[in-house]
């Protein structure tokens, strides 16, 4: 009888166990399940998600996004500051360029879905789903040949179509002159540029900056020395060039318009005031001082002699 009840105690705490062990691996599974969810959303939510025993409503929505993480560079950035409309533009546009060539390399993308992409390959949670040998082993390739809109030769009148776009700026300098030295400090220069589509604002405005110190540099300090054919300043000790002690107060103005056929409506930014930026430095100069300044670089003696 002893025996018995022995043997009915031991069989009753293997199913304690047996339970323990199923709440504790159930318990283990519902962290994961949050741990995993709470990548994509608050813990609040995730916890929400995961207690109503939802959390594959999701399921489809986050494949989606994740797919397209592993072929987008910085994708996951982008789409955490950008409204949601503009990151499904982007998907939508994404697919439309690369499925037909997808279609004609027979290949796939959900072949590699996964949240996570690295050397050594695919990811999908914490599991390698797909090794990078796989994942290159299909040579994508595709030539594409750009044009711009044609143009032509000037008439007899100097007339035609002769440029395929243009790029427009205006600048305004304010400089300190001491009219006995001749030393000229740049202090401040405004511009408006017609910039296209500015697909980075900041970026343009930083190429901006950067050509208008070229034109600073060219306005006031930048000028080869020739003596017979002989360059007399080969070393930037004697060639002046601006540094950021030289910079000026800058503020640019982006004017984006429409029709320009560059990528996404962009233009060149870069170059238009290295140009005009020099003009404008130069005609500051004149006007503060009253002399006919017709060269650059402005030196001391064409001011102060």
């Amino acid at each position: 009888e002893q025996a018995a009840r022995l043997e009915a105690q031991a069989v009753q705490l293997s199913e304690w166990n047996q339970k323990l062990e199923e709440r504790v691996a159930g318990q283990v599974a519902e962290l994961e399940r949050v741990g995993h969810l709470k990548r994509f959303f608050s813990p609040q939510l995730a916890e929400l998600i995961v207690s109503s025993g939802q959390e594959k409503l999701m399921e489809s929505h986050r494949r989606e996004i994740t797919v397209v993480f592993c072929d987008l560079r910085k994708f996951t950035a982008f789409s955490e500051t950008t409204e949601p409309e503009e990151v499904m533009r982007v998907l939508r546009e994404y697919h439309e360029a690369v499925g037909p060539l997808i279609f004609r390399s027979e290949a796939t993308l959900e072949h590699f879905a996964g949240d996570d992409l690295n050397d050594e390959g695919v990811w999908r949670d914490g599991e390698l789903v797909v090794p990078m040998s796989r994942v290159t082993e299909d040579k994508w390739e595709e030539t594409v040949t750009f044009r711009h809109p044609p143009t032509s030769p000037p008439d007899g009148d100097g007339q035609g179509v002769v440029h395929a776009d243009f790029a427009l700026a205006a600048h305004r300098a304010v400089v300190d002159v001491d009219p006995e030295l001749g030393l000229v400090t740049v202090v401040r220069v405004d511009t408006a540029q017609d910039v296209g589509k500015a697909l980075n604002p900041q970026s343009v405005v930083g190429q901006i900056e950067g050509g208008i110190m070229q034109g600073v540099g060219l306005a006031i300090m930048e000028e080869l020395i020739l003596d017979h054919g002989v360059i007399r300043n080969p070393n930037f000790t004697d060639y002046l060039l601006p540094t950021i002690l030289d910079a000026p107060d800058v503020e640019a103005l982006l004017i984006e318009s429409e029709g320009s056929w560059g990528p996404f409506g962009a233009k060149g930014v870069g170059e238009p005031p290295t140009i005009s930026s020099t003009a404008a430095v130069a005609a500051a100069i004149r006007n503060a001082t009253g002399r006919a300044i017709n060269r650059v670089p402005v030196r001391p003696q064409d001011i102060a002699l």
